[in-house]
Protein backbone atom coordinates (compact mmCIF):
# COMPACT_ATOMS: atom_id res chain seq x y z
CA UNK A 1 0.00 0.00 0.00
CA UNK A 2 1.25 3.46 -0.74
CA UNK A 3 0.78 6.72 1.14
CA UNK A 4 -1.44 9.39 -0.40
CA UNK A 5 0.93 12.03 -1.79
CA UNK A 6 0.42 14.95 -4.14
CA UNK A 7 3.40 16.32 -6.09
CA UNK A 8 3.38 19.83 -7.54
CA UNK A 9 6.48 21.58 -8.83
CA UNK A 10 9.09 21.27 -6.04
CA UNK A 11 6.54 20.51 -3.31
CA UNK A 12 5.08 17.31 -1.90
CA UNK A 13 1.86 17.24 0.11
CA UNK A 14 1.44 14.21 2.38
CA UNK A 15 -2.19 13.56 3.34
CA UNK A 16 -2.36 13.10 7.11
CA UNK A 17 -5.04 12.69 9.74
CA UNK A 18 -4.64 14.12 13.24
CA UNK A 19 -6.55 13.63 16.45
CA UNK A 20 -7.12 15.57 19.63
CA UNK A 21 -7.06 13.94 23.04
CA UNK A 22 -8.26 16.02 25.96
CA UNK A 23 -8.23 14.77 29.52
CA UNK A 24 -9.30 17.30 32.10
CA UNK A 25 -7.40 20.47 31.20
CA UNK A 26 -4.55 18.63 29.39
CA UNK A 27 -4.06 18.23 25.63
CA UNK A 28 -1.85 15.49 24.14
CA UNK A 29 0.80 16.88 21.76
CA UNK A 30 3.95 15.44 20.20
CA UNK A 31 7.30 17.21 19.86
CA UNK A 32 9.44 16.11 16.92
CA UNK A 33 13.11 15.57 17.83
CA UNK A 34 14.31 17.92 15.08
CA UNK A 35 11.83 20.76 15.69
CA UNK A 36 11.16 23.41 18.33
CA UNK A 37 7.38 23.29 17.94
CA UNK A 38 4.63 20.89 18.88
CA UNK A 39 2.05 19.05 16.76
CA UNK A 40 -1.10 16.99 17.15
CA UNK A 41 -0.50 13.21 16.99
CA UNK A 42 -1.06 12.21 13.36
CA UNK A 43 -0.52 9.49 10.80
CA UNK A 44 -0.38 9.28 7.02
CA UNK A 45 -3.20 7.66 5.08
CA UNK A 46 -2.62 4.84 2.64
CA UNK A 47 -4.57 3.92 -0.47
CA UNK A 48 -6.78 0.83 -0.12
CA UNK A 49 -6.05 0.41 3.59
CA UNK A 50 -9.15 -0.52 5.59
CA UNK A 51 -10.19 1.64 8.53
CA UNK A 52 -9.60 0.20 11.99
CA UNK A 53 -12.30 0.67 14.59
CA UNK A 54 -10.97 0.70 18.15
Amino acid sequence: MSDILFHRDNYVFSYRVAGLLLRGNKLLLQKPANDTGFAFPAATLSLAKPAQIL
